[in-house]
């Protein structure tokens, strides 16, 4: 997965039409301290800085805004791997605050589409066998799929229960 990077300038130096800063990788960092601290090196020049976030590339959660970081994406970003947070990305898209554990037990796979993900429910659940022509043949999946995607919400490919 892309790195997490942030443009951090201040405000001061915004207000005075300078977008002077420097782009600090995330995952160099072990805390949000370690981070502000690097932030105040980058800005030595202003005593009491009010930092900046003007541009972020990479995966955030909804972790990141203009004037303030959730300490929570330095664990994330040092404890999982990349699948994990390509799913938990997928996750924050529709749920904004929702947290890890959370998207680890909505989580239903990664599908194709929702029929994909219907028929392959059902068989999971028993309720097919796909070996038997009928009445597998005979159902309709686009419908099954509309009716399932009630209790189920769908991100990038990533199905997750609403709970």
């Amino acid at each position: 997965m892309e790195e997490t990077k942030v443009y951090v300038g201040t405000y001061a130096k915004y207000a005075a039409g300078s977008l002077h800063g420097e782009w600090l990788t995330l995952s160099a960092y072990a805390s949000k301290e370690e981070f502000l601290e690097a932030c105040q090196a980058v800005h030595e020049d202003e005593p009491d800085a009010e930092f900046m976030f003007q541009s972020i590339e990479g995966p955030t959660f909804g972790m990141i805004e203009e004037d303030d970081i959730d300490g929570e994406i330095f664990n994330l970003l040092s404890q999982l791997d990349d699948d994990e947070l390509a799913m938990f990305q997928a996750y924050r898209k529709n749920v904004s605050d929702g947290t890890f554990s959370e998207a680890q037990d909505a989580f239903a796979g990664t599908y194709e589409s929702d029929i994909e993900f219907a028929e392959e429910l059902a068989e999971e659940l028993g309720f097919i066998n796909k070996d038997a022509s009928w009445p597998y043949t005979c159902i309709d999946w686009a419908m099954a799929a509309r009716e399932l995607m009630w209790d189920y919400f769908e991100v990038d490919g990533y199905y997750f229960r609403n709970l």
